[in-house]
């Protein structure tokens, strides 16, 4: 069984002690998500050699590297909107240098020698308002229609990856682009230009990488607004889940090929609204987040100045012309940037003056809140300086590094929080079996919550793993059966990870009736449990016996906690026992109590951790080792017992009782 096939684990007993492993563990663990997960998404895109000058395309090898483009390598035509034909017939008119001053209606050419036979790949972003693309005279890609004025153009934005074979003749890559909706007019972008497995490549390891994020922060915000449910006195739940919500946006927002395979109607002014606002509404929340985490002592005139702000700032951008609000992008900025410095210099105050803020939590807030203000100026600064900066979003970035280091953050707090109610808890505290009982019930929740948080470490880490495995098979052009298997154990981690969200929103709605016990069908509780046990089963390739005797009588007790005790035992017989036969029976063979049994013939248990099994930490498999006492204290809460037998290489024999529901005995409890 998982919590009991392990060695045991000592437990700290002096302060000293707890606090120092506590530290560490908190610091290998903050050590982990700063180096990964920014190599995950900012150093994922250096893959392509950037290319400014059309002499270092001469011999460029496309089949070992991809070529980004910079638009200063094609022949310009400014103010002109021309076709292959006009080339052809020399109707065009000559060319001239590309400067930085931007046009509003343009035309693009860039002929090629390239090995004939062989595909490539052309790969970019047409966000400029209107675009179409001619690879030797076919037209490959479109957004919108470009046109000579604002009034016969269609704006549209879309990302494109278009194929062609080289012939034998040069290749020519001719585009037009209209940009009147922006008030600078805007810029062609840059290119990625290879064969075609690079940039097939290159397009797949992006939508992991923007699958990651996006399934990440999602799942966070799902826990958190979870978590809120359950304390709704810590606001700053409710806020980092909003949070949460806010940088999956923006990742949705501006990976366009996303939305056109989510919502293929998807305008493109409504996605150039959300990126906007996704930037301003980041920031807000960060702070209202930092507020609730610093107990609301920030300066008043900060956080309603930031909340006017975006209020105004979503009205300009949800009701004015498209091109007005672009226009005041230089405002924007530094609006942003006067409230990050506030935010930054607001925190460094409150620590000062309130020794109580020093703690490791609050410390945390204000290093990932200083990282994302570093992380937007090294955004504008490397972008101006070299143009291969472009496809890389810090901003972004920052935000992932904050969530998960905020992660950490907002469980020290809680835990705290939780630590500082505990011991008002026992001070006051009354020698009745009432308040015994509501003791033991938060006592059970808390342990319920760090269960949840422990089991999801395991599919997350899984996840990142195959995730990381996939990415590299892909960037080496060797996708394989094995690649389709990472991409299905990841699925079936995600689905662990939703049943894991789905049984603490289960336990979030139950908690307020988990203080007295109702009636219980016990034929119905162990059908629930079948149901949600059986892709666990199915894993280990184990059957399930169930026997219940006839006419067994309801148990009084809380359905959602019997089934989660169900759920453990069951879980750790699976695991332990692979193609066998688990045995769960429920009788009424002791008077006024209904036993329930559940048997395997798997590996048994160590004598040498027998004894202590239903103590907290002790493990063997690698487990939390919080199952089986979560279920002994779900047990006694209602006047039942627990008991174990088990021969090592034999099996486990796990017998636990619950009384019988009596109207007048559940009356008088009641009462």
């Amino acid at each position: 069984m998982s919590e009991t096939h392990k060695k045991t684990t000592a437990q700290p007993t002096k302060n000293k002690t707890s606090k120092t492993r506590y530290s560490i563990s908190a610091i290998v663990v903050l050590s982990l998500v700063a180096i990964l997960f920014p190599m995950i998404i900012i150093f994922i895109s250096f893959q392509a050699e950037y290319i400014n000058d059309k002499a270092q395309l001469n011999n460029f090898d496309f089949g070992a590297s991809i070529a980004y483009i910079s638009p200063t390598i094609f022949d310009h035509h400014p103010n002109a909107l021309y076709t292959p034909e006009d080339f052809a017939n020399g109707s065009t008119t000559p060319p001239s240098y590309l400067n930085n001053t931007a046009q509003n209606f343009a035309t693009y050419r860039l002929v090629l020698d390239l090995d004939e036979g062989t595909v490539y790949g052309l790969s970019g972003y047409s966000a400029t308002f209107a675009m179409a693309l001619w690879v030797d005279g076919v037209a490959l890609a479109t957004a919108g229609v470009p046109g000579n004025s604002l009034e016969n153009m269609t704006p549209s934005a879309n990302y494109f990856t278009v194929y062609f074979t080289a012939g034998a003749a040069a290749t020519e890559i001719i585009i037009q682009r209209s940009g009147f909706v922006h008030v600078s007019g805007g810029r062609l972008n840059h290119l990625h230009l290879g064969e075609q497995h690079l940039i097939t490549a290159m397009n797949n390891q992006n939508h992991i990488r923007v699958s990651m994020m996006i399934g990440v922060t999602l799942l966070a915000a799902l826990l958190f607004l979870s978590m809120y449910l359950f304390f709704r006195n810590q606001l700053q739940f409710l806020w980092f889940s909003a949070v949460c919500i806010t940088i999956a946006i923006r990742a949705i927002a501006m990976d366009y090929e996303i939305i056109m395979t989510l919502l293929p109607d998807f305008n493109w002014e409504l996605k150039t609204r959300l990126v906007h606002l996704s930037t301003s509404g980041y920031v807000a929340l960060v702070l209202l987040y930092a507020n609730a985490m610093f107990q609301n002592k920030f300066n008043r005139f900060v956080v309603r100045g930031t909340l006017i702000y975006f209020v105004i700032d979503i009205c300009i951008t949800m009701f004015s012309p498209i091109y007005f609000f672009t226009g005041l992008s230089d405002f924007y900025n530094v609006m942003l940037m006067l409230i990050a410095f506030a935010f930054f210099f607001n925190m460094i105050w409150l620590m000062v003056k309130n020794p109580a803020l020093k703690h490791i939590e609050y410390v945390l807030v204000w290093i990932t809140g200083t990282a994302n203000i570093l992380l937007g100026f090294a955004e504008i600064t490397l972008r101006l300086a070299n143009p291969l900066f472009a496809s890389i979003n810090f901003m972004l970035a920052g935000a992932i590094i904050f969530v998960f280091i905020n992660t950490i953050a907002l469980a020290l707090n809680f835990h705290r929080a939780e630590d500082t109610l505990h011991k008002e808890r026992l001070k006051n505290i009354e020698a009745d079996e009432t308040n015994k009982m509501l003791a033991k019930l938060s006592t059970l929740k808390t342990n319920f919550l760090a269960d949840i948080s422990h089991e999801m470490k395991s599919p997350l880490y899984t996840m990142s793993g195959y995730a990381q495995l996939t990415e590299r098979q892909i960037t080496a052009g060797t996708v394989t059966e094995d690649t389709k298997k990472n991409l299905r154990v990841i699925t079936e981690e995600a689905g662990r990870l939703s049943e894991l969200v789905e049984r603490l929103l289960e336990v979030s709605t139950a908690k307020a009736e988990a203080s007295s016990p109702i009636r219980v069908s016990v034929g119905d509780i162990i059908s629930r449990a079948v149901a949600l046990c059986s892709p666990m089963l199915s894993t280990h390739a184990n059957t399930l016996e169930v026997h219940i005797q006839e006419s067994c009588p309801p148990v009084a007790a809380n359905p959602d906690m019997i089934l989660q005790v169900l759920y453990n035992l069951l879980g750790n017989a699976s695991r332990h026992a692979d193609n066998s036969v688990i045995y769960l029976h429920a009788e009424n063979t002791i008077p006024e109590m209904v036993t329930f049994v559940v048997a395997d013939k798997g590996t048994g248990i160590h004598p040498e951790i027998f004894g202590k099994i239903f103590e907290r930490g002790v493990t063997g498999d690698g487990s939390s080792g919080l199952g089986l006492p979560i279920c002994k204290e779900a047990v006694e809460i209602y006047g039942g017992t627990i008991e174990i037998d088990s021969k090592l290489g034999e099996g486990t024999v796990v017998r636990f009782t619950l009384p019988v529901y009596l109207e007048e005995k559940s009356h008088k409890h009641s009462n």
